[in-house]
Parts: structure tokens; C-alpha cells; sequence
């Protein structure tokens, strides 16, 4: 009788962890930003001018800001991350720190994303309602307008260039390909930190490097790829696996600011569209609601080139809000809906953690 009591569970907790794909999801890109500028405040569509801080070239999120290859991430010499990489590991060092500023302490970046810290940020702006400033600073919340730029996106601190990053505070040595392993040797994909509200399982971000027909296939949703395509082969898929439920960004940098690319966000295996962006002017990036254990890909095409070197170098960085960063609630003027029913879900490790917990209560272990 027991057995068949699980079995019915176990169906059950299947049904229900796929009830989310009744419901729509929300998203939006720098194609459709630009479409609803004249909905934004003016302080905040001030940001898609072409010399702002979303240029394609000159902006923070370009090709020449700390993203781009002259920034500190990447595998070349004029970067940070290739200096520390031959460091190995320091994990011993970090630890020694703890007494002191360290990056993974409560005084920390990854205390920004804490409920304490998000909670404060939401008390104070509310004092500024209906103002400029008070506008630009939601619009940095995570699912605003200016995602890309705040705290949960590509430049925050669960992203690259935090301390679980390549140049981060983690000690951690990083093999060629950009994951991060401890001092005997195992691989390690996310560290426990302590934030105002205690202790937190954060992730590690890793950059990988891609060559043209190398396959890239993220276990998580909090890296970057550092990749290049060609005339002849001028798309690249890039895989990944959301395991929480939240606002994931994905921002594409050219190396060349002689190159046009475009992206496309897929359900992993569909030719399903569920958002694009093939903006010439601003970086273009796409933001959306990503429910948990869903898998996507990403296509970066190559649109045009005027330059002649063979390979067109871009970066890709997949950014993870987190559960804990604060959005604002209900459908925005400047998002859209996708349907997330062309989804592939990891249902089988979903049943089989269902299934343990109720032979657990069973007493059928």
C-alpha cells in the first residue's frame, strides 16, 4: 500500500512542478526598449542614446567597457584574469582574510543581494517616488529597464566581475577551460558566503573559452563565453541550464566594433523564437523570467562585418539575478510575455527528488 501511496505522490509532485508552463513569462530586449522608449521616464530612456552608457561600442556594456577585451576577463595577456589564472590555488590565503575586508564577508558585494540589503534599497527609493532619481533607481531594480546596468545583471556581483568571478576572492584555482577547482582538486561550481541575513549558497562565475565548432553547455545560468565565429560558420549555440527560478540577462559584446551580431534566445532542441535582438547601435541583450530547471540555447549570428580578419571575436555573459533580488511586481510597460510552453524541463530529476522525499516519509529507504 505504501508503495502505491508513493507512486500516486510521486506523479503528483511531477504535475505540479510543471504548472508553471500554464502561466506566461515576462521579457524584454534592446529591440523592444527602443520600441517603448516613449513609455520610459525621460531620465531613463536618456539611457538608449547611441553615445550612452548601452552604446555598442563606447557604453559600459560595449566593446571598449569592462566587459570587452580590453577589459579584465578574458584568456589574452592585456587581461586581468590570465595573470591570476597562473596564481593557482590560494584558498589558504583567503582564508587568512576572513578577520578582514574580505569580498566574501558580511560587508561584502554578495551582501547586496541579500533580503537586508534589497529590503533597505526598496524603503529608501520609496521616499523618492515620482521623481527623477527615484525613477533611475528602479529602473535598475532587476526586470527594469536598466537591468542590464544594475545589481542583478552582467555587471553585479553574482556576475564576472564579482568575487565569485574569474579575478574574484574565491583562492579557487580555474583549468583552461574556466572552471574552478579547490585545493584537492574538485570541482566546485558555487561557495557558501555569509550575508547580513546569514549564511547563503552563492555561485561561482566561469568563463569559458570556445573555439568555432566547440560546444558550450552551462550547467547553471551565471557565466560567460568568450567565443568567435567566422563567415562560413557565423553562428554559435550556446546551451545552459536555469536551476532557480529568476531574472536571467544575457549581454553580447563584440570584440570588433567592425561586427554585427545578433542573438536569439531558444527552448534547448526547439527552433522556437522566444525573444531576439539585432540592435547596430546599443549592446544587445535580452532579460527574462527563467522558471527553474529549465533549459534554453542561445544563437549569436554574425549579420555583417567590415573588417577582414577571418575571425569575429564576441563575449557572452549569462547573469542570474538570484531569488533574493527585488523586482517590480506585475507586467511593465516595457516587457513583453513569452509562452513557456515549448520549455524542456528537467522533469525526471524533479520526480526522483519527489520521489525520494516520499519514500523518505514512508519509511521505505
Amino acid at each position: 500500500m505504501n508503495k502505491k501511496l508513493a507512486s500516486i505522490l510521486t506523479a503528483l509532485c511531477l504535475i505540479l512542478s510543471c504548472s508553471s508552463l500554464s502561466a506566461a513569462y515576462e521579457f524584454f530586449t534592446t529591440d523592444t526598449l527602443v520600441e517603448d522608449a516613449a513609455k520610459l521616464s525621460p531620465e531613463v530612456a536618456f539611457f538608449l542614446n547611441p553615445a550612452g552608457p548601452l552604446s555598442k561600442n563606447i557604453g559600459v556594456s560595449g566593446s571598449f567597457g569592462p566587459l570587452g577585451s580590453l577589459g579584465p576577463l578574458g584568456s589574452s595577456p592585456n587581461n586581468t584574469a590570465y595573470w591570476l589564472r597562473t596564481l593557482g590555488n590560494w584558498e589558504a590565503l583567503q582564508d587568512g582574510l576572513d578577520e578582514l575586508a574580505n569580498p566574501l564577508g558580511r560587508r561584502g558585494p554578495y551582501s547586496l543581494l541579500s533580503d537586508s540589503a534589497q529590503s533597505t534599497f526598496s524603503n529608501w527609493t520609496s521616499l523618492f517616488d515620482n521623481t527623477p532619481g527615484g525613477h533611475l533607481m528602479r529602473s535598475l531594480q532587476a526586470g527594469s529597464p536598466l537591468h542590464i546596468l544594475g545589481s542583478a545583471g552582467p555587471l553585479g556581483p553574482l556576475a564576472g566581475l564579482g568575487p565569485g568571478g574569474p579575478n574574484g576572492a574565491t583562492g579557487f584555482s580555474q583549468n583552461s577551460a574556466g572552471e574552478f577547482f579547490n585545493n584537492e582538486g574538485k570541482l566546485v561550481q558555487g561557495i557558501e558566503v555569509e550575508t547580513q541575513d546569514g549564511k547563503w549558497k552563492a555561485p561561482l562565475y566561469e568563463m569559458y573559452k570556445a573555439g568555432i565548432d566547440d560546444t558550450v553547455e552551462s550547467p547553471d545560468s551565471f557565466f560567460g563565453v568568450e567565443s568567435r565565429v567566422n563567415r562560413s560558420n557565423p553562428v554559435k549555440t550556446i546551451g545552459f541550464h536555469n536551476d532557480r527560478k529568476q531574472w536571467v540577462s544575457i549581454l553580447l559584446v563584440g570584440d570588433y566594433t567592425l561586427d554585427d551580431f545578433e542573438i536569439t534566445l531558444r527552448p534547448k532542441g526547439s527552433t522556437e523564437v522566444l525573444a531576439e535582438s539585432h540592435s547596430k547601435i546599443l549592446s544587445n541583450f535580452i532579460v527574462f523570467q527563467a522558471p527553474k530547471n529549465a533549459e534554453f540555447e542561445v544563437d549569436v549570428k554574425l549579420k555583417s562585418t567590415a573588417h577582414y580578419l577571418p575571425s569575429k571575436k564576441f563575449r557572452l555573459y549569462v547573469s542570474g539575478a538570484s531569488e533574493k533580488a527585488r523586482s517590480l511586481k506585475g507586467l511593465q510597460p516595457h516587457q513583453r510575455k513569452y509562452n513557456p510552453k515549448f520549455l524542456k524541463f528537467a522533469s525526471k530529476a524533479k520526480a526522483k527528488s519527489c520521489a525520494s522525499l516520499f519514500q523518505s516519509v514512508l519509511g521505505q529507504r
